[in-house]
C-alpha cells in the first residue's frame, strides 16, 4: 500500500483568498518579524491554550530547543 506524502494543497485552495490576502499586506507593511500578525498569533494563542503567556518561533526544532531548554 503507497501512503501519499502530506500536502497543504487541499487547505490552500479552501483558503487562497484569505491566504494570499493576509501574505500582500505583511508584504506591503514589510515587517516580516516581530510584527502585528506575530503578536495577534501569540494572544490568540495563549488565549485558546488558557495561558497567560504564549511565544511565536520559527520552527518546531526551535520550540523543541526552547523547551528543552527551560527543563533543563
Amino acid at each position: 500500500m503507497q501512503v501519499p506524502f502530506y500536502t497543504s494543497v487541499r487547505e490552500y485552495n479552501a483558503l487562497k483568498d484569505e491566504f494570499d490576502a493576509a501574505v500582500i499586506q505583511v508584504m506591503q507593511r514589510g515587517d516580516f518579524i516581530l510584527g502585528k500578525d506575530v503578536a495577534a498569533f501569540e494572544q490568540e494563542a495563549a488565549k485558546y491554550l488558557q495561558v497567560p503567556y504564549a511565544v511565536g518561533v520559527a520552527s518546531g526544532s526551535d520550540a523543541l530547543v526552547i523547551g528543552s531548554d527551560i527543563l533543563g
